[in-house]
């Protein structure tokens, strides 16, 4: 209602009390003070930045020992500290020379990274060791349409431990971009043994992951190997991250306690070139068994309908049909395990001719295999195809991983020229050739394969 008479107004205080908030690090910008009322509950402050590393939350002390409840209201003036996250080091040491170490994060691969918008703030920090070039510049675009969201910037000087901290600010012309690239360029051309170090990259101070499941990591063309230094400081090449680096798997763990060393999603230097997609194949990943599972003297065996018969293929003939006889390509192990035990049944012919059979032929071992790793039963063995066996040989043994022995080691493929013949590898070398005889006896590493 409108006044109509002089009217006096008096102000009612109500009780305040000051927050303060100390981010907690040599270097930290100053504090920020937020004004509370006495005993309500305010919201937790965004969330702050500092490069190269990981906000866990806000502690009532420095040394952060008893989280802060911003719910239970504020009685008193206070300081809550910052904690910060010592980030894992990921180390890549070129292989080849090549002008800019190029790194891409697949839109698909971190969700956070399919809607970057003006005012979004990605970080991270770099260090590199170089006899041929200087760090010079770095710049960040969107990977989907390659528009940039920093130009090619110079780098400011680096801290006393030799990382360069960045961060930058999503401008306004990036709506809705999709995925991220991040070049880094040097003063000429990056060389053979050159080494860049990245960690702590993050989106509005949520970590990113460097390496993850589907292919982000090295752009196709640079050629590297890499090296994980978790923040205990061991060094590791899985610690459950997966990595393609130009078609160079890194290995890690998988859920039966053996060794990945195939992601048939995984992008390389020629597209996916096997063709393979786990959304269409039903699997993904293939897991070698732990080593404890390594088998020795174990023959391939015969198929033969009696004990004066001809050696036949899996399809009861002797003429090989690529549809109903075992293959040779990456992910025909599993159908080729099952093909030989439906045929050879309980016991394979141990020999060419004659009625000796074996009941531990190597298809039949592995599809009978149960391991038990951390209270889990895993009975999905296969004996690897020809073309999987080499995969463990180039992943796996090639880099001392594995526990792999000094022989040869049995695949599930049949040789289509003859019916007495089948492949396998001579691990300490790598070749693969005709075994002349299925009797022989080799060594067999069952694998599995999952999602």
């Amino acid at each position: 209602s409108s006044v109509t008479q002089n009217i006096t107004l008096y102000a009612k205080w109500a009780e305040a009390n000051r927050l303060t908030l100390n981010f907690n690090y040599d270097g930290a910008p100053q504090d920020e003070v937020l004004i509370v009322g006495r005993g309500a509950a305010i919201e937790e402050p965004k969330v702050p930045i500092r490069a190269g590393y990981y906000f866990e939350g806000w502690y009532e002390e420095a040394e952060c020992f008893t989280a802060f409840d911003f719910t239970g209201g504020i009685y008193e003036e206070r300081t809550i500290y910052a904690k910060w996250i010592e980030p894992d080091i990921y180390k890549y040491t070129a292989t080849s020379s090549h002008e800019r170490f190029a790194f891409r994060f697949k839109e698909t691969t971190v969700e956070m990274l399919n809607n970057l918008n003006p005012g979004d703030v990605i970080s991270f920090q770099v260090r590199f060791a170089s006899t041929t070039t200087e760090p010079y510049q770095y710049r960040l675009r969107t990977r989907v349409n390659e528009k940039n969201i920093c130009e090619r910037t110079s780098f400011d000087a680096p801290g006393a431990d030799g990382w360069y901290s960045i961060t930058v600010t999503v401008p306004e012309s990036i709506v809705n971009g999709q995925g991220l690239y991040l070049h880094l360029f040097g003063n000429g051309s990056w060389a053979i043994g050159d080494i860049c170090e990245i960690r702590g990259l993050a989106y509005n101070g949520v970590e990113i992951p460097i390496t993850t499941s589907t292919s982000s990591g090295l752009y196709p063309g640079i050629e590297a190997t890499m090296e994980i230094v978790l923040s205990t400081g061991e060094h590791v090449v899985d610690g459950n991250h997966i990595c393609t680096i130009c078609g160079k798997f890194i290995p890690f763990t998988g859920p039966a306690g053996g060794y990945v060393f195939y992601d048939c999603d995984a992008d390389n230097n020629s597209g996916n070139a096997d063709g393979l997609i786990s959304s269409e194949c039903g699997w993904r990943y293939l897991e070698a068994s732990p080593d404890e599972l390594d088998f020795y003297w174990v023959e391939f065996g015969y198929y033969r309908n009696s004990d004066d018969g001809a050696s036949l293929f899996v399809n009861g003939t002797e003429t090989y049909d690529a549809s109903n006889c075992t293959g040779t390509a990456i992910g025909t192990g599993q159908r080729n395990t099952q093909l030989l035990v439906a045929a050879m049944g309980d016991e394979a012919y141990a020999y060419e001719s004659g009625s000796d059979k074996e009941s531990n032929y190597a298809a039949k071992l592995c599809a009978d295999l149960e391991y038990v790793h951390n209270g889990v039963v895993y009975d999905d063995w296969f004996l690897p195809s020809k073309d999987e066996l080499n995969l463990m040989y180039t992943n796996l043994r090639v880099n001392d991983i594995g526990g792999f022995q000094e022989w040869e080691y049995w695949s599930s493929s049949e040789y289509s020229g003859n019916t007495r013949l089948g492949w396998e590898q001579w691990f300490p070398t790598g070749e693969q050739w005709l075994q002349v005889s299925r009797a022989d006896f080799d060594r067999v590493r069952p694998i599995r394969a999952f999602l």
